[in-house]
């Protein structure tokens, strides 16, 4: 495809004079205004290259196709050999590049054109502009073409000083201004800068009326100039069904109608009837100069509408337009409507409803709250799963649509210790709740274990206090003989010294003993506790109902 574009633009050429030589340019690099400034300004450019007969101008959309089916990026493209590649590509035998940059306010324009085939600069071009950019565009870029496709001089061209200003009002305001029959300008009031100096054409249109004068603009001045728009006038009748509907003419309230405007002027107005009960009607009305305008207007009842919500609360649109919270009593014109209810952990409710002109509708409609699911599971399985104190199943079991927020879960088995666990469930999400029963027997084993393993350390603390009893009354005994002793007195002081030993020993011993003893308490007394708090008793009845007993449910 590319080959193709480029054999067709090739062929092209051909049909054009010899003389003239295929260029490109590239977007300016843009240093102190916007990109989008210097892509206009290099269109412009490239417009004014169209005037002279030495180059053969690529269109921008006929490159910038090429490029894109080479998936070629132009952003960024400054540098000459990148330029180069581009010419390349797309064909040409030279490229045409360069930069615009603003200081203060000064423009420079830096242009460049470079051979394909070479690489090498051909020629340069240099330009400075003092003013708007608006002039750098209609009169500057002109200037650089000018030095680029002849052999004008391409040294830095004086700054552009002979030029003034206008200062254009009009009455009414609000008036479009050409200047010199080019393109429009602005609307008044308006201050129009980098105007040359010499006799200018001033022209103003509003409304379908215009005006016009000549002024002659001075070098580094600001010329005032206030031009009179004068109107024709017409008349307007207005006349409703029913009457007495307020009539308004461009926004302001004007009387009740049956109604005649006279000495309007002449161009478009804004009319607007209201009247309570009935819908607005608003028209653009053109009154034309020495004629009589004539309106009429049928109103039509609007319908009246009552919306109602379970649960009260929910916020109202109407076609995108919020009104307030259910209950509410809107009135609508004739038509069919969407209508919104939406609510915080509601599902947004949506009703298409026609209206006709005067009727009363009443309209409720229930929300459904948000919901989710829950899966249960437990070791054992096919334990019976209560939500919110009612029976759903047994696990593994999941549930769906469960309304948002907090609920309480229980699982019960025969058995088994029930277990309750509160749990939140989100929009939308499955929420998950695992159990981990435990069996009576368990409990039970471990209750009469931890009590034997109490009574057992018990039992130690008691042998070893007998013991530290015996040996300390004994050394007691001996310490009394000893404070008599002659012969024997060294015998006694070491039997003395090794029943103190003992008795002191048994009692540490004693003491440490309590340590295992208080712990396999407290375990028991957990185990009793929980076997206490979660007993339950299964009593079979009639048609496999289960009659639960010993707990408080709720």
């Amino acid at each position: 495809m590319k080959k193709l574009r480029i054999l067709l633009f090739s062929i092209l050429l051909i049909s054009f004079s010899a003389a003239q030589i295929p260029v490109a340019i590239i977007d300016f690099e843009a240093n102190g205004i916007s990109d989008g400034e210097a892509r206009a300004l290099t269109d412009r450019l490239r417009n004014e290259l169209f005037r002279f007969k030495n180059f053969q101008v690529m269109e921008r959309s006929f490159m910038e196709e090429i490029l894109e089916e080479q998936g070629f990026q132009l952003s960024g493209c400054t540098s000459d050999e990148c330029v180069v590649e581009v010419g390349r590509l797309i064909g040409v035998e030279q490229m045409l590049g360069g930069s615009i940059s603003k200081i203060g306010d000064v423009f420079t324009v830096s242009a460049r054109i470079v051979s394909v085939e070479t690489g090498k600069i051909l020629k340069v071009s240099s330009y400075d502009y003092k003013g708007n950019i608006g002039g750098l565009l209609t009169q500057g870029m002109h200037e650089v073409a000018a030095q680029l496709a002849t052999e004008k001089s391409t040294v830095t061209l004086p700054l552009a000083r002979n030029v003034g200003a206008f200062y254009i009002t009009s009455e009414p305001s609000g008036a479009a201004v050409w200047i010199d029959d080019k393109e429009e300008i602005g609307i008044t009031p308006l201050v129009i800068e980098n105007q040359s100096v010499g006799e200018h054409k001033i022209y103003l249109e509003k409304g379908g009326y215009s005006t016009e004068t000549t002024a002659i603009l001075q070098a580094n001045d600001i010329k005032k100039i206030n031009l009179i728009i004068k109107f024709g006038v017409g008349k307007l009748r207005v006349i409703t069904n029913p009457y007495e509907a307020d009539v308004f003419l461009d926004g302001i309230m004007k009387g009740k109608s049956p109604l005649i405007f006279k000495d309007i002027k002449s161009g478009w107005h804004d009319l607007k009837i209201l009247k309570d009960g009935y819908s607005e009607i608003t028209e653009r009305i053109e009154i034309k100069d020495k004629l009589t305008e004539e309106f009429k207007a049928d109103l039509k009842k609007i319908a009246a509408l009552s919306i109602n919500s379970n649960p009260s609360g929910a916020s109202v649109k109407i076609d995108g337009e919020s009104l307030g919270l259910t209950p509410i009593a809107v009135g609508a014109d004739e038509g069919s409507y969407e209508i919104v209810l939406s609510k915080k952990d509601y599902y947004e409710k949506k009703v298409s409803l026609d209206l006709k002109a005067g009727e009363q509708r009443e309209l409720k409609l229930d929300l459904r709250r948000h919901v989710g699911a829950v899966r249960i599971s437990s070791n054992p399985a096919a334990a019976e799963v209560f939500l919110d104190g009612k029976m759903k199943g047994k696990t593994p079991l999941k549930i769906s649509n469960v309304v948002i927020g907090s609920h309480l879960m229980e699982v019960r088995k025969q058995g088994y210790f029930s277990k309750r666990k509160n749990f939140s469930v989100k929009v939308n999400t499955v929420s998950k709740a695992k159990f981990n029963l435990i069996s009576t027997e368990s409990i039970n084993a471990e209750i009469k274990s931890f009590k034997a393993k109490k009574i057992f350390w018990i039992k130690g603390t008691i042998l070893c206090s007998v013991i530290g009893g015996y040996f300390k009354y004994s050394s007691d005994k001996h310490y009394d003989e000893y404070l008599t002793a002659t012969d024997n007195a060294t015998k006694l002081h070491k039997t003395i010294e090794k029943e103190t030993r003992i008795y002191s020993a048994a009692f540490g011993i004693g003491v440490a003993c309590l340590i295992p003893t208080y712990t396999y308490h407290l375990k028991q007394v957990k185990q009793v506790k929980l076997k206490n708090e979660y007993e339950i008793s299964f009593i079979p009845q009639k048609d496999n109902i289960t009659v639960v007993l010993g707990v408080n449910w709720h």
